[in-house]
């Protein structure tokens, strides 16, 4: 039986992880609500719509 070994994260990569956890939860939070996501992009204020978070989301869960 092999024995699994975590790896031991940087303080960087420890936050780049929180990070991403925490901007995961805001695309639920607003897609539960109903609300767009407001984004700079492009050198613009964009505003991407619920339905487009869920493609999104739903895209990087298949990877």
């Amino acid at each position: 039986m092999q024995k699994k070994t975590k790896k031991r994260l940087s303080l960087t990569e420890k936050a780049e992880k929180a990070f991403r956890e925490a901007v995961n939860e805001v695309v639920k939070e607003n897609i539960r609500l109903g609300l767009p996501l407001v984004v700079w992009q492009n050198n613009k204020v964009t505003k991407i719509p619920p339905s487009e978070l869920k493609k999104m989301l739903k895209d990087k869960e298949k990877k």
